[in-house]
């Protein structure tokens, strides 16, 4: 899932990305997704996960960062049959949002180069073929 040509990978071996979480909003189907931004040197990728998306990746991750000795941060808990976050009580929601951007940074910090990490590169849009909205930073 690693970009194809070399130099695509020789750039993302060595470029920081920043991952933002720009807000959550909920769907038509009450689903909570949450807007997403990541930045590198040459582009903006707009992204919207889910929590289950957050919890896939979470569990594709375990095997490999475990293999490499590294510490996976921990998910924010899900709520209670889905109670929390749709009455959003006690603020649910914001604290799942930060919980998550934590997640990211954490993962980030770790996860060095991205494209070492072939699911974590897919979650954030960075996985050859994938069809994600994006900007050219000038």
């Amino acid at each position: 899932l690693a970009p194809t040509s070399s130099t695509a990978r020789s750039f993302m071996d060595c470029v920081p990305i920043q991952v933002d979480i720009i807000s959550c909003w909920r769907s038509e189907d009450k689903s909570m997704w949450y807007s997403i931004r990541a930045r590198d040197e040459r582009k903006v990728r707009w992204l919207h996960k889910r929590y289950s998306d957050f919890k896939a990746l979470h569990e594709a991750m375990l095997q490999m960062w475990s293999m490499r000795f590294l510490r996976l941060p921990s998910l924010p808990p899900p709520g209670l049959v889905g109670m929390r976050h749709k009455l959003d009580i006690g603020g649910f929601n914001v604290r799942r949002q930060w919980g998550l951007q934590s997640y990211l940074d954490d993962l980030l910090m770790q996860a060095r180069p991205i494209v070492s990490y072939p699911e974590l590169a897919e979650f954030l849009g960075y996985a050859s073929g994938m069809s994600v909205c994006e900007e050219s930073v000038g």
